[in-house]
C-alpha cells in the first residue's frame, strides 16, 4: 500500500511497528490515533507466516508498506 502522506522519520522506521508508537509530524491532522494500528497488522501478518516492511524517504514524502504472504499449497 502507498500513500503520499505525512511520511515516517528514517529514525522511526524500526519502531514504527511497535505497540504504541507514532509517527509525529508538523503536519497539523484532525483526528491523532492510538498508534495500535501498525502494531495490530504486523501481528495479523505474522500469525499467518507473512511479514510487513516499509519504505519511507522521510517526513512529507509518503511511506509504502509492502505484506507478504505465504501461498498455500493446493490440497
Amino acid at each position: 500500500m502507498a500513500d503520499n502522506g505525512v511520511g515516517v522519520p528514517q529514525d522511526m522506521q524500526a519502531k514504527i511497528f511497535e505497540l504504541f508508537a507514532q509517527a509525529h509530524s508538523d503536519n497539523l491532522r484532525a483526528q491523532e490515533g492510538l498508534g495500535i494500528g501498525l502494531a495490530l497488522v504486523r501481528q495479523l501478518v505474522e500469525l499467518h507466516g507473512g511479514s510487513i516492511a516499509l519504505s519511507s524517504p522521510g517526513p512529507g514524502l509518503g511511506s509504502v508498506f509492502t505484506v507478504r504472504l505465504p501461498v498455500a499449497a493446493e490440497a
